[in-house]
């Protein structure tokens, strides 16, 4: 790798605000109107993951799936018009 390379790799890693502390968390996807995200996750000691939703600041952190099983693979069902 040449040293310009890595300059240019970490211009896509600026302005990053770290959303969660707890647990293992993954996959995250952003709702269609960029407000909220649903991720998965064991937080709070659950020892498989769970479906969970959170404002994009991080706040208002919600478990959204069954509290028995594991739960996997979320995303956002896009709204629709009638």
């Amino acid at each position: 790798m040449k040293t310009g390379d890595a300059v240019s790799a970490d211009r896509h890693m600026k302005n990053i605000t770290q959303l969660t502390t707890d647990g293992d968390n993954g996959e995250a996807i952003l709702q269609l109107d960029s407000r909220k995200l649903i991720f998965q996750s064991n937080r709070e000691g659950y020892k498989c993951d769970k479906i969970w939703t959170m404002n994009i600041d991080g706040t208002e952190k919600k478990m959204v799936s069954p509290d028995h099983g594991a739960n996997t693979c979320s995303f956002f069902f896009p709204e629709i018009k009638k």
